[in-house]
């Protein structure tokens, strides 16, 4: 290959690196106001029915995103192979795929990146929603949305509307308790060391029942390795109609829905998050993605009324 054709490919691979730092230097920040909030708002405000439907749309743009910059990152790997040979090729590839990775993290990085992309917001907004159909599939599960209540009216709304978590009486006491926002969930938390575990891999016979039921939890992480790699939760309760001659492991029968929360953030927070899944447990995880603690939702309940409930949730 020819000097020219060499620089040719990798200039078109160096604007290609740069389009994917851009693109995943976007922010495309939501409003910080929750869904359920927006659409509250949206029945009198044309400003609010806007901003809900740019937040609905966003998660179509943040899906796309992923799928060009991953096509771009491909394309600058097989265009410095083509013009350095694979040894030099794949070097370079890792090495951009590196520098991309540090710089689209970057504040300043992702200030600029905002500033250009902000006068075409707009139109990029209303040709996504176009093609929403075939973006769809490659949108990724959000919980930001799931754990934040922006007024009196959505904490309300939640209990009220969730009959097949809380009793009558736990939804009375709850909408009339609002003053336990300020309180973190790792003074709450059952501390790593205290968590009771389940093998993903362990068989569910009649012995392993039983000592299950005998940890007196009616839900239990089912760890890969260790309690920093929760893969599901098991149902306790929901083993007791199980066919113990058949073989059947943690694996088979838990719930592979994972929800995870920060040791800094507040029991509404908690609340919301658990109102909004319907999960009885929640993994409290630190910065580093470490598991530090778990919350159940018998532990956010008894904060916010002030004794235990004897009936396990």
């Amino acid at each position: 290959m020819g000097i020219m054709m060499t620089l040719i490919l990798l200039v078109i691979a160096g604007l290609l690196w740069v389009k994917a730092v851009w693109l995943g230097s976007l922010r495309l920040s939501a409003s910080p106001i929750s869904h359920f909030e927006l659409q509250r708002r949206a029945i009198n405000s044309h400003k609010a029915r806007n901003e809900l439907w740019r937040n609905e749309t966003l998660h179509d743009v943040r899906a796309l995103r992923r799928v060009i910059v991953v096509i771009l990152l491909v394309a600058i790997s097989a265009l410095s192979i083509g013009a350095l040979g694979w040894l030099w090729g794949v070097a370079v590839a890792c090495l951009a795929g590196i520098v991309y990775v540090g710089l689209s993290g970057r504040p300043f990085v992702g200030r600029f990146a905002d500033k250009l992309y902000a006068p075409y917001e707009l139109r990029v907004l209303n040709a996504v929603e176009k093609a929403h159909i075939f973006i769809r599939p490659f949108r990724a599960y959000y919980q930001d949305d799931l754990r934040r209540i922006d007024s009196r009216e959505h904490l309300a709304y939640l209990v009220e509307s969730s009959e097949e978590v809380f009793s009558d009486e736990q939804r009375k006491l709850i909408v009339h308790a609002m003053s336990f926002s300020d309180t973190p969930v790792s003074s709450v938390m059952t501390p790593k060391k205290d968590i009771k575990t389940v093998e993903k891999t362990e068989f569910l016979g009649p012995l392993v029942l039983d000592e299950l039921h005998g940890y007196g939890h009616s839900h239990l992480p089912v760890i890969a390795k260790d309690v920093h790699h929760i893969v599901g939760v098991l149902d306790v309760r929901g083993l007791l109609s199980l066919d113990v001659t058949r073989s059947t492991t943690a694996q088979k029968a838990m719930d592979k829905k994972v929800i995870t929360i920060k040791p800094d953030d507040s029991l509404e927070d908690a609340l919301s998050l658990f109102l909004n899944s319907h999960q009885h447990i929640c993994i409290v995880k630190d910065d580093d993605g470490e598991t530090v603690g778990l919350l159940t939702l018998s532990d956010v309940i008894a904060a916010l009324i002030g004794r235990r409930i004897t009936k396990k949730l």
